[in-house]
């Protein structure tokens, strides 16, 4: 029980640290938790695994190497699970030296290093004490709500992302319609264009729109369109909005274009 209320402290402390860094680099409120409530998970599985090995490597020295580690290594699966199982990237540090294909970068390690050290040496003693002093009937019962909600957060969560990847499929298969569409049309115009110069007519190249084939014939039916109007009318959801507009950088490995279009109509609702 003692280590799970720890997860808990850590992981709404590191989420205050996402906060203010985010705060000092773009001058306004940012909620950068990827849940919806007050906590960073992995913030809260680093200090643990940290404070467990702490008690066989205790030295500045050999915790900030711990950390640096640790905290990399789980930044590193946790993007390469999303980007697996969502095809969706929610953090890039391609633009900073001798990154790992914008999973880590050396800088942000060495964050994870200075963290470490600061918690173990100057954060989890008065932390620790905190909590002996406490209750077991009052741990468990705060254990118990948190419990509730953070799991409760997760599957909101998890079905935003699943959510956010149909639309970003949806869109990317209409894109593709359209593309066909006017790549057909096109071809038809270059078509009668060089009949026209051929023949020398000597007239105005005009089109017989008649001839043109339908949008059926070239794979937009009616259904095709009222599903266009579908997706564009379609209000995302709270937690859609969020994940969209507060991380920048996130994108699509599998839909990029149709991913980017998603998150210009989010933001653009947002505005409006």
């Amino acid at each position: 029980m003692e280590y799970i209320a720890y997860f808990y402290i850590y992981a709404f402390l590191g989420w205050c640290l996402e906060i203010v860094y985010q705060g000092f680099k773009k001058g306004r409120f940012i909620n950068r938790g990827f849940l919806l409530g007050p906590w960073c998970p992995i913030y809260g599985i680093t200090a643990l695994l940290i404070i467990e090995g702490s008690r066989f490597f205790s030295s500045a020295l050999a915790v900030f190497v711990m950390t640096l580690i640790v905290g990399s290594l789980l930044e590193l699966i946790v993007g390469v699970l999303l980007n697996f199982f969502f095809h969706q990237r929610w953090w890039d540090y391609s633009e900073y030296p001798l990154n790992l294909k914008g999973y880590i970068c050396p800088l942000f390690s060495f964050g994870w290093g200075i963290c470490g050290v600061f918690l173990i040496k100057v954060l989890h003693p008065p932390i620790h004490f905190f909590y002996e002093s406490l209750s077991n009937t009052a741990v468990s019962a705060v254990l118990g709500v948190l419990a509730v909600f953070f799991a409760t957060d997760i599957v909101l969560t998890i079905l935003s992302l699943l959510k956010i990847n149909r639309r970003v499929k949806e869109i990317d298969e209409l894109r593709g319609i359209m593309k066909k569409i006017s790549d057909q049309l096109g071809e038809q115009v270059y078509e009668r264009s060089t009949e026209a110069l051929d023949s020398r007519l000597g007239k105005q190249i005009q089109l017989d729109f008649k001839e043109v084939k339908t949008l059926k014939e070239l794979g937009f039916t009616k259904e095709g369109y009222e599903k266009v109007k579908e997706i564009r009318a379609r209000k995302a959801s709270f937690l859609e909005k969020r994940l969209i507009s507060q991380f920048e950088k996130a994108r699509s490995t599998k839909y990029k274009e149709a991913f980017e279009d998603l998150k210009k109509n989010i933001r653009k609702r947002i505005e409006e």
